[in-house]
């Protein structure tokens, strides 16, 4: 419905977009980085995408970026402007002093610029974002020697207005550092975070890796681009779905019957999303769902109150690289519905682990569940009290929460019968430590 003249107009700026973009996808891509470098949310999924497309975006540099994102051979320089507590003023007078020589060291640094609203949350931000990284000091090093630095900088520059002559002063000036250890990589991760809003030197995620590669989750940003207006609307409300990431907030509420729900952030590489865990999921998984916990959820989209949210119906934490096995098959993509149901009591399967009232609690051969036992795929027999308590609801629960391919048959003591389950569970480590928390140690056995 669009008139002729406002849709050549768009289709000749599309042709010219698709051909930059094409034949010089950093400079395309710095451009679009400029245009929204105020807005995090935006940056944040810009450089993934570039990172995607195999353009490295390199760390802010003191004696490389400058007023905003840059190419740099090939790459794309990350801009003085989009850290935080750094204004538009200082970084023109960084970039003029630089045209000058480059800086040397930090004193030689804050020495040039002492005097152009140099001030402490500047430093700090910059030393955080890895911006003094190219001068051969630690950041850890930096936050503990800055302010003593510009102090004395300070104090010589005064004695110079006094007339006072320092007899000691040279233009090589040697700066003890403290002798400490750089920050560990979460922590150096962490403060970029504080100062630039987003991870630069790497992902929390990467350590955890493989085992998302393996989930292979839905990415938060698709699923916030999926309701934006003119979305893609590759998902849809009330879609059940799998999510992988860190919990970067989280709070809890009472709700009006006194249960205790929480509200987080789900952050992966790509964005973040708030997670609804209503209480009797909170009671279940709470464990997992902690601040800068590296979790995988199952959850189900809700546009309640405009912008997409997941109502949190499992969650598991994310195991490390040097600790993850693959025990089955990588999980398929989630249906938007399950429906569950009991089997009829059987009798005793043959070489069952779990004993009839008349045997032996503990029967020779039944072992703590161990990723061996995992990996060799057979059922996960649960001794339950009964089949109509809140022990047996709890069990359930956590069983439909972590479904998967290995099948659960319960054994009820107070009827002394075998029921065929009719569902399948994801026979980890985490789950058998949780069930035996609820059971006890010989009540849980995989064979």
């Amino acid at each position: 419905a669009f008139n002729k003249s406002h849709a050549a107009a768009y289709s000749l700026l599309t042709y010219q977009t698709a051909y930059l973009k094409t034949y010089y996808l950093p400079e395309f891509m710095t451009a679009t980085l400029n245009n929204r470098i105020t807005n995090i949310e935006k940056l944040t999924h810009y450089i993934a995408y570039a990172k995607s497309e195999g353009i490295p975006v390199l760390p802010p540099d003191i004696n490389e970026s400058g007023t905003g994102f840059s190419v740099s051979g090939g790459n794309i320089r990350y801009g003085l402007p989009a850290i935080k507590n750094v204004g538009a003023q200082f970084i023109q007078r960084v970039v003029d002093e630089r045209r000058i020589r480059p800086f040397a060291s930090f004193y030689d640094f804050a020495s040039r610029m002492q005097g152009n609203d140099l001030n402490k949350r500047q430093i700090e931000s910059l030393i955080k974002a890895g911006a003094f990284d190219g001068l051969g000091v630690y950041r850890s090093q930096l936050m503990a020697a800055y302010s003593e630095i510009i102090e004395s900088i300070n104090r010589k520059a005064h004695g110079s207005v006094m007339g006072q002559l320092d007899m000691f002063s040279s233009d090589t000036v040697q700066v003890r550092y403290p002798d400490i250890p750089e920050y560990s990589l979460r922590e150096k991760l962490r403060f970029e975070k504080e100062s630039a809003g987003m991870y630069l030197s790497g992902h929390i995620l990467d350590d955890y890796s493989r085992h998302i590669e393996w989930l292979s989750p839905a990415s938060v940003r698709g699923i916030l681009d999926s309701f934006a207006e003119g979305g893609s609307r590759a998902y849809r409300e009330k879609q059940v779905i799998r999510a992988a990431g860190m919990i970067t907030r989280i709070a809890q509420k009472n709700t009006k019957n006194g249960d205790v729900m929480a509200f987080a952030v789900l952050e992966d590489r790509g964005g973040e999303i708030e997670l609804i865990i209503f209480p009797k999921v909170l009671a279940v998984c709470g464990a997992a769902l902690r601040h800068d916990a590296a979790v995988t959820v199952e959850a189900e989209i809700s546009l309640k109150d405009g912008d997409p949210k997941l109502v949190v119906r499992s969650a598991a934490p994310l195991e490390a690289n040097d600790r993850f096995r693959p025990v089955a098959p990588a999980p398929q993509p989630l249906p938007a519905e399950k429906e569950y149901g009991m089997g009829q009591p059987v009798s005793k399967p043959a070489g069952s682990p779990i004993p009839a009232a008349s045997e032996p609690s503990s029967p020779a051969g039944t072992a703590a569940v161990s990723e061996e036992k995992i990996a060799s795929h057979g059922k996960l027999w649960l001794k339950v009290p009964d089949m109509e308590g809140k022990t047996f609801a709890r069990v359930l629960a956590l069983c439909e929460i972590f479904s998967g391919g290995t099948p659960l048959v319960f054994y009820d003591l107070s009827r002394k019968k075998y029921i065929t389950a009719g569902i399948g569970v994801d026979a980890s480590e985490f789950l058998a430590n949780e069930l035996k928390g609820i059971l006890g140690e010989d009540c849980v056995v995989l064979r």
